[in-house]
């Protein structure tokens, strides 16, 4: 069942992988009909009174399909949009790790550690461009010594708290 759950976690963080990159290649090509049809192949982040996503990627595409935007101004709306979701994902991801650590959910545990790690892969450029290269490479270290250990059912209390420091300020 562990390696089952976190199958499916990487499964689903590469699919979104893909389709990240999907739409913004076409995004970056102009191409607005593969834009709009990989887009909904992705995760929300649903707003609350103090925390609103910072842009709309499905507007942005629409008007770029309409003339109204230029590629660039898409791309970083998209980037904004989809990227701030997934940030949101991961943290939230990271928190119920530890909350399936503390309950002995072995399972829970390895799909969250996956989902964690899947959803870093996708941010790994932008956290390499805010952080530096040396630091997206040292926290992907981190993502992969906790996913060996979930999947192994060993504690993560040791990579936890250097994970979250690592996100810090990103």
């Amino acid at each position: 069942m562990v390696a089952y759950a976190a199958a499916r976690a990487q499964i689903w963080t590469g699919l979104l992988h893909a389709a990240y990159r999907i739409v913004t290649e076409a995004v970056d090509a102009g191409d607005n009909a593969t834009a709009r049809q990989w887009l909904p192949v992705r995760e929300f982040r649903h707003a609350m009174l103090f925390s609103h996503p910072r842009a709309d990627a499905t507007l942005a595409i629409v008007r770029l399909g309409e003339g109204e935007m230029d590629t660039a101004s898409v791309r970083q709306a998209v980037d904004a949009d989809l990227l701030d979701a997934y940030q949101a994902r991961l943290r939230k991801a990271l928190t119920a790790l530890s909350t399936a650590e503390a309950q002995a959910h072995s399972v829970r545990r390895a799909e969250l550690a996956e989902l964690a790690a899947g959803y870093f892969a996708i941010l790994t450029p932008a956290f390499a461009k805010a952080k530096g290269e040396v630091a997206a490479v040292e926290t992907a270290a981190l993502f992969a010594k906790l996913l060996a250990a979930a999947r192994n059912g060993e504690s993560i209390q040791a990579f936890t708290p250097l994970v979250k420091k690592a996100l810090e300020n990103f």
